[in-house]
């Protein structure tokens, strides 16, 4: 399949008249000259897609996994849903990655994994997705747990999460009052908000003997390359009755 064939297939796909800036697409100008398309000295392979904050919606066409010479793929505050087509870990040549701000679910597929010229990875923003990157990824990356849930016995705060596809443990960091925020420095530290374990290999935790009943917990999903980020901004609550 050609590269021009896949753009053609993306922009179907992906409800292109419809998008922001759709100048020059199907048209008979050279692809270079499509809005969003960076192509190599031959004018036949396609290098780089930025199609950021366009209005695309829907489904990631699995076709892109056959743009051989890519090499940054944008497609970052759109509308698209569903997964991400696990074809994407056939470009061999990709060096950025950035999927943030959609719609997407499911499970990050294992062959991003083998992108090896892989140096940014956009993934954020898509509260539906789950999973973690294997480890010795170039990239490594972990989602943060969803559905965090509480149960409270009069002494002890039960924490429980749903678990991460592919991680293999998980840290809890909490904070009495969410006034100062919390983060993690550089090396993973805890900074602004308490450790309370690391390590933890269930998806439940019990925290004895809380200062008040309304916490804030951060929970992160890790494996042997690292963790998933902190969320600072939004912590899992549990409210004071």
């Amino acid at each position: 399949m050609s590269d021009s064939t896949v753009l053609v297939l993306l922009y179907q796909d992906l409800d292109g008249p419809n998008w922001a800036n759709h100048d020059n697409w199907l048209s008979d100008a050279p692809a270079g000259e499509w809005y969003g398309v960076t192509v190599n000295r031959s004018g036949r392979g396609v290098r780089g897609l930025s199609l950021s904050g366009n209005d695309l919606r829907g489904t990631i066409p699995p076709e892109l996994g056959n743009l051989s010479d890519l090499e940054s793929l944008d497609l970052s505050d759109n509308r698209l849903r569903g997964s991400i087509p696990s074809e994407l870990g056939r470009l061999s040549n990709l060096e950025s990655l950035d999927l943030s701000n959609n719609q997407l679910e499911g499970v990050i597929p294992a062959e991003l994994g083998r992108l090896r010229y892989l140096q940014r990875l956009g993934l954020d923003g898509n509260s539906r997705l789950n999973g973690c990157l294997s480890e010795g990824a170039a990239v490594p990356y972990c989602t943060s747990p969803a559905n965090t849930r509480f149960r409270w016995d009069g002494e002890t705060v039960v924490v429980s999460w749903d678990p991460v596809e592919r991680a293999t443990h998980y840290n809890i960091y909490w904070d009495d009052i969410h006034s100062s925020s919390c983060s993690l420095d550089r090396v993973g530290e805890p900074r602004w908000c308490e450790e309370l374990a690391v390590e933890v290999s269930s998806t439940t935790y019990v925290h004895s003997a809380p200062d008040s009943r309304s916490n804030y917990y951060w929970i992160t999903a890790c494996h042997g390359d690292g963790c998933s980020t902190v969320d600072s901004e939004n912590p899992a609550r549990l409210q004071s009755n």
